[in-house]
């Protein structure tokens, strides 16, 4: 077996004394294996082919592993297992490639910290020097360029044009031409994952916040300004926190969870504790429609710490026994208990406390009963508007 990786690099020379020794095997048992980038000149596999007759050929496209299949990959190479919000950002980052994927997955632990929205993966001190020799032959402006689209989520040509103005097109130009930018008409994108990476963690601090100013005054759309934003801020600020969570709000209409789970940690963040708190809740519900179950039990956990007695603590505790219940609901209800006793004084939140034992005492329906019915009487007795309460306390008794 001759075997040869990346043949899109050979040189001619070495590729014509291959095919030379191709042309001349009959019946040995001797085979070739080449791997071609797709989409490159490739002059060794060009000779090769044109020497081995077609019905001895076996060509196979090689494409992106799964998210499954990148999962198990980094379960058994690393021994991590990444939240799902986590693991589809690495997919997506690194286009199923193994490699790339692995590489990203190592670096985070490394760091100890998730690459927060808008921002890359970071890369093994391992691979940094290779792409930095590429990327020191970029001007500054063709570094912009690479900077812009790494933090841009939809990085354009127009775009490019509305931050860097008449040097834009030569910019563009250059960064194409050395390979480290792709045009897709108007859409741009790294060459490769890495380059991105590289191109943002080398920046200087000053030079990021200034591509963030650039982009948070040209992007239209409110959710990516506002992450632009909010990058820039080193300091608690109400107003910046709103807009988080109105870009939240977005998210979650997109259907993309796990990014308003992190705007909304980011806002509550900006916000002195008691403000915080509803935001921390909302965003643990996001986590959990991500499917990071134990990062939304987490995050209850956390502001748990936080919160005095009284209601605002019994609806965190609530939150936390739902959360349980879904993996082990022998540990749901003491918090659910405990939950009753903070929610005393108010009636709509103690007949809720209710409701959720009704629900959760499968091992003892007496208890359940008792407090399906106490639901019912809480709700009955006292002005309460709210019908879906009193609904699913009628459907518990």
């Amino acid at each position: 077996m001759v075997a040869l990786d990346d043949t899109q690099w050979c040189d001619p020379a070495s590729a014509a004394a291959i095919a030379f020794a191709a042309r001349r095997l009959q019946s040995e048992p001797v085979a070739f294996l080449f791997a071609v980038r797709t989409g490159t000149q490739d002059p060794l596999a060009s000779e090769v082919v044109a020497a081995i007759p077609e019905d001895r050929q076996d060509r196979l496209s090689v494409g992106p592993l799964s998210m499954g299949a990148l999962e198990r990959l980094i379960r058994e190479r690393s021994a991590v297992v990444h939240p799902r919000p986590l693991l589809v950002r690495i997919h997506e980052a690194s286009r199923g490639n193994p490699f790339v994927a692995l590489e990203m997955s190592r670096s985070m632990m490394r760091q100890g910290a998730e690459p927060t929205v808008g921002e890359p993966f970071p890369v093994s001190p391992e691979v940094g020097p290779l792409v930095r020799d590429r990327l020191a032959l970029l001007s500054p402006s063709a570094r912009t360029v690479l900077l812009v689209v790494a933090m841009a989520s939809q990085p354009t040509v127009g775009l490019l044009h509305r931050i860097l103005g008449a040097d834009a097109e030569a910019a563009i130009d250059e960064a194409c031409q050395q390979e480290v930018v792709v045009a897709a008409g108007e859409r741009l994108r790294a060459a490769h994952p890495m380059y991105a990476s590289i191109a943002h963690a080398d920046a200087p601090p000053g030079e990021r916040r200034a591509a963030r100013r650039a982009l948070a005054k040209v992007i239209d759309d409110p959710l990516e300004r506002a992450i632009h934003r909010a990058a820039m801020l080193d300091r608690p600020d109400p107003a910046m926190a709103r807009e988080m969570e109105a870009a939240a709000r977005i998210s979650l209409q997109r259907g993309a969870p796990g990014v308003a789970a992190d705007l909304l940690e980011r806002a509550a963040g900006m916000l002195d504790p008691a403000e915080a708190t509803p935001l921390r809740m909302e965003a643990s519900s996001a986590r959990l429609s991500a499917g990071d179950a134990t990062g939304a039990a987490d995050l209850l956990r956390q502001t748990l710490a936080g919160v005095p007695s009284g209601p605002q603590r019994a609806r965190v505790l609530l939150a936390l026994g739902e959360i349980a219940y879904l993996e082990s609901p022998a540990d749901a209800l003491p918090l659910v208990f405990e939950a009753l006793e903070h929610a005393k004084g108010d009636g709509e939140l103690t007949a809720t406390a209710h409701i959720y034992i009704s629900v959760l005492s499968e091992a003892d329906p007496g208890a359940g009963l008792e407090s399906a019915m106490a639901a019912v009487d809480m709700l009955e007795g006292v002005r309460v508007d709210n019908a879906a309460l009193l609904a699913a306390a009628l459907l518990g008794r």
